[in-house]
């Protein structure tokens, strides 16, 4: 990791409107002194300049929702932003929810299907694994892997 890849911590209050920067700091233990000095802080943490690579090759961030019938919505006011990016998520019902960078609508709908097909493929994304709350991929990766450990063990 290079200097100016080096992550930056923010200490953070409050939600919505109220959401703002308390400090800045290069060092996470600086962070976490000043978060635990005040009342319901955090810190987060960024790397700086994250997405330059997509940024250079003309790259667009897109918010997509599918259906693991491969219905798509792209009409996602309520998602994260680039500079939050989280894994895919599930939402209720088994809708993926995907940030992705690509060329266009297009493309992003692309690689949102090829995402969905790999999810199927894999025995990931079967009817009876949609949860009912939103989740990280690799939280239900690590549901199913528990599930299937415990059949094995039944069986023994």
């Amino acid at each position: 990791m290079t200097p100016k890849d080096q992550p930056i911590y923010v200490v953070t209050r409050g939600d919505y409107s109220d959401y703002r920067i308390e400090g800045v700091f290069t060092d996470r233990s600086l962070a976490e002194k000043c978060a635990d000095l005040m009342d319901d802080a955090s810190v987060e943490t960024f790397i700086p300049n994250q997405h330059r690579k997509e940024l250079d090759a003309g790259l667009i961030f897109y918010s997509i929702a599918i259906s693991r019938e491969g219905d798509v919505d792209t009409d996602l006011s309520y998602t994260d932003s680039p500079r939050n990016e989280t894994p895919p998520k599930w939402a209720m019902y088994g809708t993926l929810w995907l940030n992705i960078w690509a060329r266009d609508m297009e493309h992003a709908t692309k690689i949102a299907n090829e995402k969905r097909i790999s999810l199927i493929a894999q025995n990931l994304w079967a009817p009876d694994h949609f949860p009912n709350e939103a989740i990280t991929l690799p939280q239900l990766q690590n549901r199913l892997a528990k599930q299937r450990m415990e059949i094995k063990n039944g069986k023994d």
